[in-house]
């Protein structure tokens, strides 16, 4: 819902081409107060293990205070929410050739991503790496994302539309070092794929903020988010076993291997419909 409102308050300002400046710059202040929290967070329970809450609590109340003074922008109609209409806008997104390989690519990344940066902590103890500074590589792994993020703008700009999204294909092989070696050499490589990851997000979601129609726009990237949600439950139960039966080694080998097998399908589809759509993408009908 966040990055659709900030599409249409772009949008309606005429300022639509500077969406991916503006989320990448939001992406990496949201991996940077990650980052600071995750450190902030240990601190504050080695005093006490109730003041990370509190801290949540203050955080929250916050937040509710700036979304109260949020406004939305006009635009039309839009549906009343009722589950038919929303499981219509969700069955048109993923019949769409436009939308299904965007959508499905994103919930690719999003679920390889959340699979790989805690499966790096199993690997990082197997490899040695001491308790005490998992915390600190968290949050340096949040800021890479972060500045990934506030790349994206200047890689499509400078590699184009499609070309761009080959940094989603590229993360496979951030994650083959730690299905060949067991060694803390290999931690930059945790930092190349977060920055990786946070470089495609935005790209993968501005795809799908021009190809939605602002009375659906919401819904259709909530169903990405949960495409992406439901693949990792299955893709971290098969990490986790692979893991447990054969080696962390052999679990990060077969994620790599099924995400380039599959990004590298859903890259050239994605290609494929902006060409027959002239790079215009295709809007989806109203809802209702």
């Amino acid at each position: 819902a966040d990055s659709a409102l900030l599409f249409d308050t772009l949008k309606t300002e005429g300022r639509e081409l500077e969406y991916l400046h503006v989320e990448g710059r939001a992406q990496l202040v949201t991996r940077t107060g990650t980052a600071l929290s995750s450190v902030l967070g240990g601190l504050l329970a080695s005093v006490s293990l109730r003041l990370p809450f509190l801290a949540n609590v203050a955080a929250a109340t916050v937040l509710l205070a700036a979304a109260t003074a949020m406004r939305e922008p006009a635009r039309p109609a839009v549906a009343t929410g009722r589950l038919h209409e929303i499981v219509t806008v969700v069955r048109r997104s993923l019949r769409s050739p436009t939308l299904r390989p965007v959508l499905l690519l994103s919930a690719l990344t999003m679920a390889t991503g959340i699979t790989a940066i805690w499966g790096y902590f199993l690997y990082f103890t197997k490899a040695g790496l001491p308790l005490a500074s998992f915390g600190v590589v968290f949050a340096l792994l949040q800021a890479a994302s972060g500045l990934g993020s506030r790349a994206g703008g200047a890689v499509e700009k400078r590699l184009g539309g499609a070309q761009s999204l080959g940094t989603v294909i590229l993360i496979a092989a951030s994650l083959l070092p730690f299905g060949l070696v067991t060694s803390l050499w290999v931690l930059p490589f945790a930092f190349l794929h977060m920055a990786l990851w946070g470089l495609s997000w935005p790209l993968l979601l501005a795809r799908v903020n021009r190809a939605a129609t602002s009375d659906v726009r919401s819904t259709v990237l909530s169903t990405g988010a949960l495409l992406g949600r439901i693949l990792y439950v299955a893709m971290g139960v098969a990490f986790g076993r692979t893991a447990d039966c054969l080696s962390i080694g052999t679990a990060f080998l077969g994620l790599a291997a099924l995400h380039v097998a599959a990004a590298v399908m859903l890259v050239a589809s994605v290609a494929r419909s902006e060409a027959r759509a002239g790079q215009r993408g295709m809007e989806l009908p109203p809802a209702c």
